[in-house]
């Protein structure tokens, strides 16, 4: 499991997208080889930011297959 803060020490923020980076080949091969699930919850401007960083991880098609076979869950809210 990994942790993002993002008030947690206003010197030292981490992002979700931060950790994304991080841990991008992992990502990858879990979605794609794998055909693992993606549960995205929390703030709508971190869930697009997150999405967008996804699209770019996988591309948009294999987006698009994500969403369709409801592998992407999205709990987003204002």
């Amino acid at each position: 499991m990994h942790v993002a803060f993002s008030r947690d020490d206003p010197t030292r923020k981490i992002y979700v997208q931060d950790l994304m980076r991080q841990q991008r080949e992992l990502i990858v091969k879990v979605i794609l080889e794998q055909k693992g699930s993606l549960f995205l919850c929390g703030n709508s401007k971190m869930g697009l930011d997150v999405q967008h960083l996804l699209k770019e991880f996988i591309g948009e098609e294999e987006f698009k297959n994500l969403d369709k076979e409801k592998r992407l869950i999205k709990e987003l809210w204002g």
